[in-house]
């Protein structure tokens, strides 16, 4: 999985409202995830994401933005779980005002 959030323009200083991402298993079998992790210093993550993740369910990334200075900023959202084709990625960006 291969994704993109970008938050638009936020004053450095302030952080935004959360951008959400959707994690859907649409497998056959129980997904395991293992981490989620952010990158950036100008990206926040909390998820619903605990445990396993039964076919057909999903949960739920919120991103928040905080731009530390002004000018495009740029941040990801790694998820680790037991997927053979885990490490999903979100990618963030946005730009401080």
């Amino acid at each position: 999985m291969k994704a993109r959030l970008h938050h638009g323009t936020q004053p450095v200083g302030t952080t935004s409202q959360p951008k959400t991402a959707i994690l859907a298993n649409t497998g056959t079998s129980s997904v395991t995830i293992r981490d989620i992790l952010s990158s950036g210093i100008d990206f926040s993550q909390t998820n619903t994401c605990q445990g396993n993740l039964s076919p057909g369910t999903n949960c739920v990334i919120e991103v928040r933005f905080a731009p530390a200075i002004t000018g495009p900023r740029f941040g990801s959202v790694m998820i680790l779980d037991s997927d053979p084709g885990s490490l999903h990625t979100l990618d963030l960006s946005g730009t401080g005002q």
